[in-house]
């Protein structure tokens, strides 16, 4: 296994990576034997019973909370996901936990909220805003987690070029590309060499997962 490569939010983990499995609350359990992220995601707010999923965060074997968020471009009510998305916030301050961010036509919101809240550790899962709101993501000393959506987006392979390295997580998402195919773009976005990369990665990673794992 090439414990080198580090995938922060998947679906389908992969066995030549370090994997947090990211788990959908009420759609799936959480499985033993795995390194994971669970949270109710806001797709799944008007199918499962939210109240008690999120109940189930304080006492379960998770290294972050999420994904979890707001989703402006779904019908659900806003002032329902908002509170939602306050419970898990809660939950992830509470258990000294990072929360990994699903947000939608939503990150002024979401950034709202988070800078009310006074969290200390947030990763915006596939990230694709815009450069000032990335910037301000890594002023509150919060992470971009970049994937194959990230990738496909004109505007954020420009932030990719310039934002700090050590304000960065890779990700798969649901894709079943392998991770190194990820990080081998943004090597190439960087100028930077492979190994260069995958070093700031693993610092990352062990500034905020290791004690947890």
């Amino acid at each position: 296994m090439q414990r080198d490569l580090f995938d922060i939010h998947t679906h389908n983990p992969k066995s030549e990576s370090t994997n947090i499995y990211s788990v959908r609350l009420g759609i799936e359990p959480i499985p033993n034997g795995k390194v994971c992220s669970a949270g109710v995601h806001p797709w799944d707010i008007g199918k499962v019973d939210y109240q008690q999923q999120i109940s189930t965060l304080n006492n379960a074997d998770i290294v972050a909370v999420g994904e979890c968020g707001l989703d402006y471009s779904i019908s659900l009510d806003r002032d329902i996901q908002k509170s939602v998305f306050e419970q898990h916030i809660k939950i992830a301050k509470e258990r000294d936990l990072p929360i990994i961010i699903h947000s939608v036509k939503a990150l002024v919101d979401v950034i709202k909220m988070l800078k009310n809240s006074d969290i200390n550790t947030a990763i915006f899962h596939s990230f694709i805003g815009s450069a000032e709101q990335a910037k301000e993501i890594i002023r509150q000393g919060w992470y971009l987690s970049l994937g194959p959506r990230s990738l496909q987006s004109s505007r954020c392979r420009e932030i990719i070029k310039t934002a700090d390295l050590s304000s960065i997580f890779l990700e798969s998402d649901e894709s079943r590309e392998d991770i190194l195919e990820v990080y081998k773009d943004v090597a190439e976005l960087r100028n930077t060499t492979l190994d260069e990369l995958k070093h700031s990665i693993k610092q990352n990673y062990i500034k905020i997962f290791e004690s947890r794992i």
